[in-house]
This record gives C-alpha cells, structure tokens and sequence, in this order.
C-alpha cells in the first residue's frame, strides 16, 4: 500500500548506521475504516523493528526521538510509527 514510504524509512534509518538491522512493516490495512486512515489515505501506519547488537546507547525516549529525527523528512507522509528496540 505504501511501499515507498516503507522503503524509504529503512533507507533513513539505514544511513550511517552499523551493527544494525531494520525492518519496516507497513501496517495501514490495521486501520482501514477508522476515520483519520479514511481522511489522509496518503498518510500511513508503520512498524519499525530495529536490531542492535551491544548494549543501548541512550536510554529508549532519546532512540526513540532520533529516530523521529531520521524520518522527520517523511513524516508528511506518516500517521503512526509503531517502534520496537532489540539489543544483542
């Protein structure tokens, strides 16, 4: 459904980045039929699954906003970020 919008969320979070992996799950057909997924079609949902190996370097709120940041030129085109941290 929106598959550029997912690729380029990996492509972000991607950049500059080691020891990691990524996976983004586009999961607007969840929401199909609520009012805000009917209002902005062009806007969807997504989970991102990030992999890290070593221990966290920042506590979750910091990772969480830097990727916030990564995407911040997208976000026009996200309604939700569903984010989940692994550490190896």
């Amino acid at each position: 459904m929106h598959l550029a919008t997912t690729k380029q969320i990996k492509t972000l979070l991607l950049a500059d980045q080691r020891n990691l992996s990524v996976e983004v799950i586009d999961e607007s057909h969840l929401h199909k039929g609520h009012t805000s997924a009917m209002m902005h079609p062009e806007k969807g949902h997504f989970c991102v699954i990030i992999n890290q190996k070593g221990p966290a370097k920042s506590n979750r709120i910091a990772a969480h906003r830097a990727i916030y940041k990564q995407v911040a030129s997208i976000m026009h085109r996200i309604h939700a970020l569903r984010i989940e941290i692994n550490y190896s």
